[in-house]
């Protein structure tokens, strides 16, 4: 089974992963905790962002791993959104995706408690903020994915 869980800073990622991960007794990943895995990749004829996807899928099922991941291509697509930069790749490696086991969540609090929980973090700036967690839900409706929405708190 491949878990992917979504959504912005402080939403209550970690928490439903620990949660998840202690339940289902499988393996979490998360690339700013577990190493910048994606630059770890030898092979110099995957360098794209989608290809390195694509390859963590196929290496996570040739190997019969089932894996809850932090963050995966919605983030992607919604933080190069805020930056005015587009991606190409979302339909192909969902295509890719719907051909394994998987579970697509949307951590998705009350946006007033999750600007609470966000003013003592400075790197978030509320208007970021507002504008990503409309990006997810676009894209979370957008996606083919089965999915469902978590509200932690």
């Amino acid at each position: 089974m491949f878990i992917i869980v979504e959504g912005v800073d402080c939403s209550g990622k970690s928490t439903l992963i620990e949660k998840l991960k202690d339940c289902l007794q499988i393996k979490s990943f998360n690339e700013r905790y577990d190493g910048n895995w994606f630059n770890k990749i030898e092979d110099k004829n995957v360098r794209d962002i989608t290809a390195r996807y694509c390859l963590f899928l196929e290496l996570s099922f040739a190997n019969m791993f089932d894996y809850i991941i932090d963050r995966y291509h919605l983030s992607e697509i919604v933080y190069r959104n805020l930056e005015n930069r587009n991606i190409d790749y979302f339909d192909e490696l969902e295509e890719k995706i719907l051909k394994i086991p998987h579970l697509l969540i949307l951590c998705r609090p009350n946006f007033v408690n999750l600007l609470d929980k966000t003013i003592q973090r400075d790197s978030i700036v509320p208007t970021d903020l507002s504008k990503a967690y409309d990006l997810f839900d676009k894209h979370f409706a957008y996606s083919r994915l089965n999915k469902i929405i978590v509200k932690p708190y």
